[in-house]
């Protein structure tokens, strides 16, 4: 596990290398947008190939401008330790976020964590979330500057909030200061 969590560590050293020096200084460095949907399929997305009707055009061309992953698997079934393994490099054995013995468990704070490791690297950090797994009590509020879970409702439709306070945040950031949410 040490390992790992050194490689993984490494992996994302090289990143935020790669973005502060890939544009000059560091107010020109990349951002970089993390858009996460829980329990959706692909194949009914247009951008996944979906001909029948069209359910997902801005997604669709939020694709085709930037990068999609044609061959991706999550780690895990579930939401709390799969986005411990998007936010860490991790695999659900490694990092051992969700359910062991019976017992809840959330992000062990001795694990290299990507929202640490970009505002540590000077990057504003913002995180919302509208999924109860990744409530700050499991430890996913860890290295954000500004952290949001919306409350979410059984009919879903909180997705406007999302984007509202993801705006909201923006508005409130530095003009061209690079950022991680």
């Amino acid at each position: 596990m040490i390992f790992r969590t050194i490689l993984s560590a490494a992996l994302v050293a090289c990143l935020l290398a790669a973005a502060s020096l890939s544009c000059g200084g560091a107010q020109d460095r990349a951002s970089f947008l993390l858009i996460v949907i829980d329990t959706m399929r692909a194949d009914i997305l247009g951008c996944y190939g979906n001909p029948i009707r069209v359910v997902s055009p801005s997604m669709d061309s939020l694709a085709a401008s930037g990068v999609l992953w044609e061959r991706c698997q999550g780690q895990s079934p579930w939401t709390r330790p799969a986005f411990a393994s998007i936010l860490t490099g991790l695999s659900e054995r490694e990092h051992r976020t969700g359910l062991i013995n019976g017992k809840q468990t959330g992000m062990d704070p001795r694990i290299p964590y990507l929202p640490e490791l970009m505002s540590e690297a000077g990057y504003a950090t913002c995180g919302i979330f509208n999924c109860v797994q990744l409530c700050p009590d499991f430890g996913f509020d860890r290295g954000f500057d500004h952290y949001v879970l919306v409350p979410s409702s059984d009919l879903g439709g909180d997705a406007d909030v999302c984007i509202d306070s993801l705006l909201c945040w923006l508005s409130s950031i530095v003009r061209g200061a690079s950022f991680f949410a």
